[in-house]
């Protein structure tokens, strides 16, 4: 077993938590207090030789060229070209991913889709130093990094990089406040992410490869003259020390035979351009000389508080998974003013819910925080096992990317965290997308009794609180949905199996998924009689419809359609729970 010395900083009270919580933002981790948190086993993964990975997708989507150039710097696979749309509808390739995105891959007889499930699978089995065998912090670091970007930040890239590409024919009009924007955002995810050369700190992660293809298409000269972004220079910096890094694969982003990234962008300015670029990469410092994370030690089981509220979906994942494994406890945290307050931003620098702190560690992004909370304390919920995990990883990522919108447009508006549609029939059409995605998940993730098989895993508890609000009557009365009978079946199985599924139905204050679906239908029934809202609800409805406006933009569905999912913001548009704003993310608020 592994011991870890947890050195508590100074405790900082929060406003939007009733407790001390412990642990600061990343650069704020010192102390005094010495105690110690014992983890699971931490088995060093072998590297398997001779990998053949299949990866269908296209050069020119930045979402398949993580995975691409990953297989082609380790050796372990090749880019089969893939042209989203008539490529991807074929029998053939719709055995493999029924969703029909790229990229996706084949390794034998694993089929597996979702751009950051895909890395995470190749590292844990060809290039383990990347993600699987590094120690937990940074693990969780690289996760929290991966899902920040690609909750918070994809939209960023549909209107800025995909506008230049011409894959998006509505360029926003207000270009100049938005590349302002853009600029902002890869500041502040430079300043939490990249305080080391590299994500994966001194070395390459899956991370890095996660983001590379993105940074790399910001430094086109385009992206500056069409969209006004200015690339900080601590990203340059990094596309420096990736390039230095990782040289074949990152020669991919340049030369492709015209299908490459770079050359599309030349092509759209009609002639070759020189990088926006600078002549060295990151410098280490005295600050920086040793491994920042290694004094940012986890705590123990009992010392994790997951802060957020049980009304949020997004935040419910991780509070529910915690009270079922007797991980810590919850915090309250309110969307909004609460999770965008100085203190909250110590746990999470971007603020916003759910968030986690544990020990010296603290960190954001909902399904992020499943991973972290599992690896370290219960790891029968996300088994080592390289295709049950990536089952698992697929499931919460298709999840998240591909039909969170659907919750903003039916769920979200039952609850009256968002405006119903003018027209009754657009909430009935949303209500049949809705349960035929729900139905397409199902045939295909719920084979089984859960997701994990016979067992819970944490993409049980990702889902089953969506699930349980679907199959609320408010939202099958107002959304004309017909929830699928193996979706309420899994409902019943999983309030059977968890008995902390009672936080569905009632929580402090009334402020459980049906208690307030059934307070909105009561107040409706009641007209003019009903009384008026008490400031705790009023204070909850303010926040939950902040959350209720972010909405997720699907990996590549504006782009090449390189990815399947379409993310423009987890819980954006919900309760805003979670730190991700993928112009809303299910992955927080």
């Amino acid at each position: 077993y592994m011991y870890f010395v947890a050195i508590l900083p100074q405790a900082v009270r929060c406003k939007c938590s009733s407790h001390l919580a412990f642990g600061a933002c990343i650069e704020a981790a010192m102390g005094c207090v010495n105690s110690s948190a014992k983890l699971p086993p931490q088995p060093i993964v072998e590297k398997k030789e001779g990998g053949n990975v299949e990866i269908y997708g296209v050069y020119g989507s930045m979402n398949c060229m993580g995975s691409v150039m990953l297989a082609v710097q380790e050796n372990c696979g090749r880019l089969v070209p893939t042209m989203p749309g008539e490529g991807t509808r074929t029998e053939e390739f719709l055995k493999m991913n029924p969703f029909h995105g790229v990229p996706t891959i084949k390794d034998g007889d694993l089929t597996l889709a979702e751009s950051n499930c895909i890395l995470r699978y190749m590292a844990g089995t060809y290039a383990p130093g990347l993600y699987i065998n590094l120690a937990v912090q940074r693990r969780s670091f690289v996760d929290w990094a991966m899902d920040r970007f690609a909750s918070a930040m994809y939209h960023d890239v549909t209107k800025t990089i995909y506008v230049a590409m011409g894959f998006v024919a509505d360029a926003p009009k207000d270009k100049e406040d938005v590349g302002k924007k853009v600029t902002e955002n890869l500041q502040k995810f430079a300043e939490v992410f990249l305080k080391e050369k590299f994500i994966g700190g001194s070395k390459l992660s899956i991370a890095d490869y996660k983001v590379a293809p993105f940074c790399f298409a910001y430094a086109h000269p385009a992206i500056k003259k069409m969209c006004h972004v200015e690339v900080p220079e601590r990203i340059l910096q990094f596309n420096f020390d990736f390039a230095e890094t990782c040289k074949q694969g990152a020669l991919l982003l340049s030369r492709a035979d015209g299908n490459s990234i770079k050359e599309l962008l030349d092509a759209k300015m009609g002639t070759k351009q020189d990088m926006l670029a600078v002549k060295e990469g990151f410098k280490k410092t005295a600050e920086t000389a040793e491994d920042r994370l290694s004094s940012l030690t986890v705590g123990g089981q009992s010392a994790v508080k997951v802060y957020g509220v049980t009304v949020s979906m997004n935040c419910m994942g991780p509070i529910l998974f915690g009270k079922h494994a007797g991980i810590g406890g919850m915090e309250s945290c309110m969307p909004g003013e609460q999770s965008q307050s100085e203190e909250h931003k110590k746990i999470n620098p971007f603020g916003g819910v759910p968030a986690i702190s544990d020990g010296n560690w603290n960190m954001g992004e909902s399904n992020a925080i499943l991973r972290h909370m599992a690896r370290c304390y219960a790891e029968d919920y996300y088994p080592r096992e390289p295709k049950r995990r990536a089952h698992i990883d697929w499931a919460i990522d298709r999840f998240s990317f591909g039909m969170y919108n659907d919750v903003t447009e039916t769920i979200y508006v039952c609850m009256g965290f968002r405006p119903a549609p003018a027209k009754a029939e657009d909430l009935k059409a949303a209500g049949k997308k809705a349960a035929d995605n729900l139905k397409e998940f199902e045939d295909f993730f719920l084979k089984e009794k859960f997701i994990g098989g016979e067992v819970l895993s944490i993409a049980d508890f990702k889902v089953a609180p969506f699930f349980a609000a679907y199959a609320h009557s408010r939202v099958i009365e107002k959304c004309g949905l017909d929830v699928p009978k193996r979706i309420v079946q899994y409902n019943t199985d999983f309030r059977e199996a968890c008995r902390a599924a009672e936080l569905f139905s009632k929580a402090d204050g009334g402020f459980s998924i049906c208690e307030t679906l059934d307070s909105k239908t009561a107040a409706e029934e009641a007209g003019a009689y009903a009384g008026q809202p008490n400031q705790q609800e009023k204070d909850m409805q303010e926040a939950m419809a902040v959350e209720a406006q972010k909405k997720v933009v699907a990996l590549e569905e504006k782009g090449p359609n390189a990815e399947s999912a379409t993310t423009t913001g987890l819980e954006e548009k919900g309760p805003t729970i979670e730190s991700a704003t993928t112009t809303g993310g299910c992955c927080g608020v």
